[in-house]
């Protein structure tokens, strides 16, 4: 498989996987951040679900042309899964340290009293 095609799953896997949070948190109206604003509203994250699934399927599309023939066999699920696998992580390390610098500051107002 050409190495174009590997980064083009790879892309896929991404894109796709950080359609879903985005699109789970616009259809529960809550506020999120997305490369628009720290603070994006319901509908700016709903936009930013739909720009990643359109990136997914022109992802997907480039990497099958490129693929060609080889389109057809299961070789393209592994850099899709890699993609998958790499922002699932980065989504879990960017939470811990969310969750690490709140309880810092948690920590910092109880000492102030």
């Amino acid at each position: 498989m050409k190495w174009s095609s590997v980064t083009g799953y790879f892309l896929t896997g991404a894109a796709l996987t950080n359609s879903a949070p985005h699109l789970i948190i616009a259809l529960t109206g809550r506020r999120n951040l997305t490369p628009f604003g720290r603070d994006s509203s319901a509908q700016v994250n709903l936009l930013w679900s739909v720009i990643n699934i359109i990136l997914g399927y022109l992802f997907m599309r480039f990497a099958d042309k490129r693929a060609g023939a080889k389109a057809n066999s299961p070789a393209w699920l592994l850099p899709y899964e890699a993609g998958t696998l790499f922002w699932g992580l980065f989504g879990v390390l960017y939470a811990l340290r969310l969750v690490k610098r709140a309880s810092q500051n948690e920590r910092e107002l109880l000492t102030a009293r």
